[in-house]
Parts: structure tokens; sequence; C-alpha cells
């Protein structure tokens, strides 16, 4: 998924550049001979994706972040890995380490902690459904008293 995420990357750049996704997934798929049929793929899926969904993806990473994201590598990455996040079934864990290592890939290592703390604040997990009980570590008894004098003859 490393090379997925640079490679549509460096897609959506240069879409957004002004050139043809078409022309430029071809370029790709020249460039890249080894790819499988499955990267292609999620190439294609993620490039259009994030172009389709790209106006919805700028106001979630623009709610995400602090100030406007000056590096174009960088905002293109995050799009990416929100879309995949939003819109595919891939694990959101994967999801986050692979994007962070794609920033070092691309020449942004310094940006590492940067993509992880914007990726994390959007996983999506239900604290109910994602955390299991693993062991019982103790129990409580509780016991309330009255003096005979007050009238309470129960809880209620």
């Amino acid at each position: 998924m490393l090379e997925v995420q640079q490679i549509a990357c460096a897609a959506v750049a240069a879409v957004r550049a002004g050139r043809n996704l078409n022309v430029v997934l071809a370029e790709q798929r020249a460039r890249h001979p080894q790819l499988t049929s499955q990267q292609l793929g999620a190439i294609n899926d993620l490039s259009y994706g994030t172009l389709r969904f790209g106006f919805q993806l700028d106001r979630v990473l623009a709610g995400l972040l602090n100030k406007p994201m000056q590096d174009a590598d960088l905002r293109w990455l995050l799009l990416i890995a929100l879309y995949q996040l939003e819109h595919t079934r891939a694990a959101p864990y994967a999801i986050v380490d692979h994007a962070v290592r794609s920033a070092a890939a691309l020449g942004h290592a310094h940006a590492g902690g940067l993509v992880n703390a914007v990726l994390r604040t959007k996983l999506p997990y239900d604290p109910f459904k994602d955390f299991v009980p693993v062991i019982q570590t103790g129990t409580l008894y509780s016991m309330i008293m009255a003096t005979p004098s007050v009238p309470a003859n129960s809880m209620q």
C-alpha cells in the first residue's frame, strides 16, 4: 500500500495541476511495470476517489489542521489517506502507518508526526465495539447504613 499511496499522490497532484487523469495513470503504468493488477486498481481507486470527493476531503482536512497546509505533496497524501479512511475498507491503522511512511519516502520525514496526528484524529472507532474487556481486576461491594432514627425503609 505504501507504493500505491505514493503513486496515487503523484497522480492526483498532476491532475490538480491541469493534466488528464487517464493520461497520468497510463504514464504511471508504463513507469512502474512491476505493479500487480491489484496495485494498479488500488491506484485508480485512490486517484479517482480522492478527486471525486476532493472538496469534501478538503473541508475535513481543513477542520483537522490548525492552519492551511503549505506543502502540496503532504496535502495530497493526507487527502488520499482521508479518502481511504472514509471510503474504503482498508485497516485504518495500516492506512495511517503507510501514510507516515509515504511522507518519509516523499522526502518529508520531519512531517511524520503531523501526518500521524492528523489521521489518528480521524480514525473511526467506537469504544463500545472496538474495546473488549480482558480481565476482571476486582470486585467492589457497597453498603449503605443509617441510624434507626432515619425513617427510610428502602432506597427508593
